[in-house]
């Protein structure tokens, strides 16, 4: 009688056992779930924002429609989703999210050069000349001129006719440090144009940006830091001239430009696609006349 009662209480036992387990088991998987589906939430609201500020770029408009249909699919039934496809999900909005911001590289970050007009659409009207402030006399006695250059003014036509007194740009244009306005003889002397970049500020004004655009997307941490480096990098080498050209534009305009083939080109485009490039002065340009 008690042999045959044994295997009962063995089963009813064992019963109970996994009754009590199965509580126990699912109070813990709980809160991974959630933090899962946190991090998915997260992951696409990070997505979310980068489709918002890449809706003026058309370069990125492909991978930008991609991203808006990810990130639909993924959030889709996101409550019965087990960690696996939860896990799965943020990967995949994870790198939805990088490929848009590696597209918005391409895009360019300023405003049209006055005079130029899109298909359908007029030019943007020329702005007045850019009033300028007396700089130091030259070492042949002549005088020059100077306003600001802004972050956000690269690749922007700069009209400087303000500064030019009714006379035509100095054709020699030449890219320097800062402090090579007063110190360089190539730009102390009469009919020169130069263009002095504040390394330091430059450099500040792109890590504060840069920064702020991680602190809402650190997502693409990935994509900017090595690009930063690059450029930080350059700087500290002095080497100005592999990341920005100077061109004439007209009798007196220029165009300050990251060069294309930079990574100073792909932060700018990024930053300026998002809506992150700041009006931080870097620089001035002088004319000598």
């Amino acid at each position: 009688m008690r042999r045959a009662l044994l295997p009962r209480m063995v089963a009813v036992l064992t019963v109970a056992a996994v009754a009590v387990a199965a509580p126990v088991a699912s109070a813990k998987t709980a809160p991974a779930k959630a933090n899962l589906v946190k991090a998915v939430k997260t992951a696409d609201s990070q997505a979310a924002k980068l489709v918002k500020r890449s809706a003026t770029c058309p370069a990125a408009a492909g991978q930008r429609a991609i991203t808006m249909k990810v990130r639909a699919a993924q959030k889709r039934g996101l409550a019965k989703a087990g960690p696996s496809s939860l896990r799965l999900r943020q990967v995949r909005l994870s790198a939805h999210t990088r490929r848009l911001a590696v597209a918005l590289t391409k895009c360019s970050p300023v405003a049209p050069v006055p005079g130029t007009a899109t298909p359908g659409a007029p030019g943007a009207p020329g702005p007045a000349g850019m009033p300028g402030t007396p700089g130091p006399i030259g070492s042949d006695g002549s005088s020059s001129t100077r306003t600001e250059l802004s972050l956000n003014l690269l690749g922007t036509e700069l009209d400087l006719s303000g500064l030019l007194s009714g006379r035509a740009l100095p054709p020699a244009i030449s890219l320097v440090d800062l402090s090579q306005l007063t110190s360089s003889g190539l730009c102390s002397v009469r009919g020169t144009t130069c263009v002095g970049v504040d390394v330091t500020a430059l450099r500040t004004a792109l890590e504060g940006a840069t920064g702020d655009l991680l602190a809402d997307l650190p997502l693409l941490g990935g994509l900017v830091h090595p690009l930063l480096a690059t450029v930080t990098g350059t700087l500290a080498q002095g080497n100005l001239n592999a990341l920005l050209e100077v061109r004439q534009t007209g009798d007196g305009a220029i165009v300050v430009t990251a060069r294309p083939d930079s990574a100073l080109a792909l932060v700018t485009s990024l930053l300026g696609s998002t809506g992150a490039l700041p009006p931080v002065a870097i620089g001035q340009v002088q004319v000598r006349l």
